[in-house]
């Protein structure tokens, strides 16, 4: 028989290393990924960049097969908790009706910053110049980022408001393990005046919008403005995921 194991010395003294040092956005390699697999140290993450996140979960589905280091991507949030949320509502149809859901739309809004920093701005500056990746008929397809927005209710708490399409990750990865051929993300904002300022940013060159040294000295600078705006408006997260079968309502 054959055995094998790995002693604290050899990989140091962590057994577990979570990375949540982003800005992901604009980023084509996961050092901090690399560095674990190569130590042999299990990985957690919270990336919400579609392209970082799905070359970073090929490359841990690969090593953890080979390895049995655990890998995990996209833990955060959304994406995230949104991830469950659609799986949830997706096996509840496929309880109900024994059917794959032909759509998943999940929606995410947060008042001022929801309490987040400079980070998550200059994130959201980031992706407002990343093509919004969709799936359509079980393709993907790429539209403009805050666009075609919708009004949706997010509960008696917080009531009915706008979100716009942006990029995440889940997007593909419901297409890709659920199996289901529509899905799309949204995101909104409050008070309505940053949604309007994010449309008109969109517009910005994306070698501007790109710029993640530029972006996060704009985050920097704009923090103080959105902290007073929290004090007015107060700071609030909701997330709605739904999946709908077509001819059979929504779950």
């Amino acid at each position: 028989s054959t055995s094998t194991s790995t002693s604290t010395s050899e990989r140091g003294p962590w057994d577990l290393v979570v990375h949540t040092g982003g800005p992901f956005q604009q980023k084509r390699e996961n050092e901090v990924l690399d560095a674990c697999l190569e130590a042999g140290i299990a990985y957690i993450d919270v990336c919400d960049d579609t392209e970082l996140a799905l070359s970073s979960k090929r490359k841990g589905d690969q090593v953890a097969k080979d390895k049995g280091i655990p890998v995990l991507i996209s833990t955060g949030i959304w994406p995230g908790v949104s991830a469950l949320m659609a799986k949830k509502v997706a096996m509840d149809i496929q309880r109900e009706t024994g059917h794959t859901p032909t759509r998943i739309d999940m929606n995410f809004y947060t008042a001022g910053t929801g309490g987040a920093g400079a980070t998550i701005l200059s994130a959201t500056f980031l992706l407002l110049c990343e093509p919004v990746r969709i799936m359509l008929g079980g393709k993907q397809r790429t539209v403009k980022p805050w666009t075609a927005n919708q009004i949706i209710d997010f509960g008696a708490h917080v009531g009915e408001k706008p979100t716009y399409l942006l990029d995440q990750p889940e997007v593909v990865m419901c297409g890709e393990y659920l199996g289901v051929p529509n899905v799309e993300s949204r995101f909104g904002t409050a008070p309505d005046a940053w949604n309007q300022l994010f449309k008109a940013i969109a517009l910005l060159p994306a070698s501007l919008l790109s710029d993640r040294d530029l972006m996060q000295k704009f985050a920097v600078f704009s923090l103080p403005i959105v902290r007073l705006v929290d004090a007015l408006v107060g700071s609030t997260n909701a997330m709605r995921v739904d999946a709908t079968l077509e001819g059979e309502g929504d779950s």
